[in-house]
């Protein structure tokens, strides 16, 4: 899916750091500017945020349209020896 990024949500996702201040001491402003796209992307993080209340319910609670299944997945295939250790139960 390609997905074309508005300057602001560019901006934003680029500036999003919820681990250092001024974001940490206080997200309010952030938050609040972020409300103007209220959806962008944080490479930071890798993760989409929705910031806009009715679309964090909707998010929530449509598990069909919007899932995290993809983070149970291993980024890169496991080693022949990581296999044989998950597959012997870790003793």
């Amino acid at each position: 899916m390609d997905v074309v990024a508005s300057a602001l949500q560019r901006q934003l996702g680029e500036s999003y750091d919820p681990f250092t201040d001024p974001q940490l001491s206080d997200p309010f402003p952030y938050f609040e500017q972020a409300r103007a796209e209220p959806v962008f992307y944080s490479p930071k993080l890798d993760y989409w945020l929705v910031t806009r209340y009715h679309d964090c319910r909707e998010v929530l609670q449509n598990s069909k349209i919007f899932s995290a299944t993809n983070t149970l997945e291993t980024i890169k295939p496991l080693c022949p020896h990581a296999l044989q250790v998950i597959q012997s139960g870790f003793r």
